[in-house]
């Protein structure tokens, strides 16, 4: 409700402001290389062909940061998983250590 309110005042929150900023400095570099790439003194097949080879190598960046985060995702929960299994092992141990003790204890 909190939230509601200050969205009605127009109070944005620090992490809104700071997600918003974050954007538009992004906006504002496409931009910018969008503009020095249109005003370059060259001509419009060679500024094309730099486009190319920019959206290219930004592929290709972007697919490695892919497999990385992938492998890194992945091995992460493989680590977590292996985790909860002993944590489960555990726990299983510890109930089967109270049902003996209160069968002895009867």
């Amino acid at each position: 409700m909190f939230d509601s309110i200050m969205d009605f005042l127009g109070v944005e929150s620090k992490a809104k402001a700071r997600n918003r900023s974050f954007l538009f400095f992004l906006g504002g570099i496409a931009l910018g290389a969008s503009a020095g790439l249109l005003l370059a003194p060259q001509s419009g097949e060679e500024t094309r062909e730099v486009i190319k080879d920019t959206a290219i190598a930004g592929a290709e960046k972007t697919k490695e940061f892919y497999e990385k985060t992938a492998k890194e995702v992945k091995d992460k929960y493989e680590e977590v998983k292996q985790k909860v299994k002993n944590v489960e092992e555990i726990v299983e141990d510890a109930a089967d250590d109270v049902v003996e003790e209160l069968e002895e204890a009867e």
